[in-house]
Parts: structure tokens; sequence; C-alpha cells
């Protein structure tokens, strides 16, 4: 709890705030343990609607808390965020402009704009989590709808521009994690990144909000990488060759996908994992031919 934000009050100590549900009116002694926040932040609803806001769960307190954080975040963004014409050496931002990937522009962001993007992150994380606290986001639906809600004076905002403030200045930088969470914008990015650094995956990951090098590394080694992208099916040669590797290897997927040119290490293991299944639905078959068959 930060004492900057809050005075704690505790069971059976006076409570000489201007208004408190949480101390028994006549003595003003406290009921329970409980803080007022040092903000005007006011309670919106129920029986303390309009009093300063004041509360006794610390998950509350530590809420209200984050609030602040945020705000003071989205203030000095200028500052913290990876992705702002002073933060990103000449020779990145170069890199990024001539791929025509955007650039965080904290400038076009009013705090209203940012209070409705996360809103709507945060909206979308439930639907996709089942209610959990992450999930995918799609960016080019929050970007439309902050583009109907846009208020006079407001700058529009795209898909990229919505994912990089929220990796940046909303989520505090904060490691995105869960299948589906990469974006076509964020995969260009990427890929621009690689080619500058030379898959440095540190100095990747730095320009990369909410990413960590191994998250980069594995993304562009599995997806991103246009060395891997190859049209047609697995031809019976190349079935062949990951059988054998397989049973020389022990299933070492990376070694295998190595060996063969186009193919990622999640293709690789994918394909074999087919095959096994093939194998073994045709042996079960086989064997309930054998089993079903009529004695001579």
């Amino acid at each position: 709890i930060d004492p900057a934000l809050w005075v704690r009050v505790n069971l059976g100590d006076r409570c000489e705030a201007a208004q408190c549900t949480l101390r028994a009116p006549a003595t003003r002694l406290a009921t329970r343990r409980h803080y007022h926040a040092k903000c005007d932040h006011r309670h919106g609803a129920g029986a303390k609607a309009g009093m300063r806001f004041h509360h006794h769960q610390l998950e509350k307190i530590r809420k209200h808390q984050r609030v602040h954080a945020r705000r003071a975040a989205a203030a000095s963004a200028e500052e913290q965020t990876w992705n702002s014409p002073s933060a990103v050496p000449p020779d990145v931002t170069e890199a990024l402009a001539a791929a025509g990937l955007e650039l965080h522009d904290v400038r076009v962001w009013s705090a209203a704009a940012t209070d409705r993007l996360r809103g709507l992150v945060e909206a979308q994380q439930q639907r996709t989590s089942g209610g959990g606290a992450a999930g995918r986001v799609a960016w080019e639906a929050v970007a439309a709808a902050l583009a109907a809600e846009r208020g006079e004076g407001e700058a529009e905002l795209s898909a990229a521009q919505c994912m990089l403030q929220w990796r940046a200045v909303v989520n505090q930088g904060a490691t995105v994690t869960g299948v589906g969470t990469w974006c076509e914008p964020e995969d260009k990015r990427l890929a621009v990144l690689v080619a500058h650094f030379n898959q440095a995956w540190s100095s990747v990951a730095r320009y990369m909000p909410g990413r960590e090098p191994k998250q980069c590394r594995e993304r562009f080694n599995n997806v991103v990488n246009p060395a891997l992208l190859r049209s047609g099916p697995w031809t019976p040669e190349e079935d062949a060759l990951l059988e054998s590797m397989m049973q020389q290897t022990g299933h070492r997927f990376a070694d295998a996908a190595r060996c063969l040119p186009g193919h990622s290490y999640n293709d690789v293991k994918n394909r074999f994992n087919t095959l096994q299944r093939a194998k073994n639905s045709a042996a079960a078959a086989a064997a309930a031919a054998a089993g079903g068959a009529a004695p001579a």
C-alpha cells in the first residue's frame, strides 16, 4: 500500500475523514481497518456515492492504486514508450518507417481515448479467455470502436497504434502471453527488426512492447521467417527423411527442421504427429480386419 496515496485507519482508531461508512457515527471510531484515498476520486454509486474513495478490501485498494499508476504512466509516456521518436534510435526509426510501419505516438492519445482503449481491450480479453485476465485482441475491431466514439479534435487511431498504446502505456510493458496474442502489424514489425538487428533477440525485443527475446525468436523461427514460406504438400521424400530423423534423434524436431528447408519446428512436429496418427489408424484397421476374418 502506497502511503503517498492513502491514510490508514486501524480498528478502534479515530477516523478524521469528512465522510466515512466504516466508523461508528457517534464516536467516529473505526469499526474495521480501512484506507482513505488522498486523491479526490469519489465513489459513483451505492451508500458511498459522492464520498471520497475509501475501502477496507485490499483488492479494491490495489486496483485503485493501479489507476494512479496507469495515469502516471500515460503522463510520462513520452519518456517511457519504446517507440516514440525520442526513445528509438534513428537507424531503427528509419528501418520501421521504410517498411511503412507506424511509430507509437503518445501525442495523438488523449486521456479519454486511452481510457476507452483500456475498456475495449479488457472487454475483448474477457470474452476470448472465458472470463480470465488475458486473451487475444482483435485490434482492427478496437480501432473501429474507438473511431465510432472519437471525440471532437481527437486523432484517428489505427489498429497498430492501438496495439502499441495498450502494450507500452496501458499495460506498462508487461509481458503478453497466450495463444493468438500475436497480430499482423506485430509480425511485420518483428520481421523488420530481425533483419535490422540480424537476429540479436535482446535488441529485437527492446522495440517489441510486451515481448521477451525468447518469444520473438520462437515467433520468427516458427511463423514469420520468410524462408518458411512454401507452397504445396509434403513430398514422400520429405516424409521419409522426417521419419528417419525421428528414429535417429528421438523426436528432436528442431534438428529435423534444420534439414528440411521451408519447414518450421511446429511444421515438422505437426507433420510427424499426422504421420503417426495415420500409421496408428492403418494398424488398427488392419487388426480389426484380421480379427473379423472368417476362419478357413
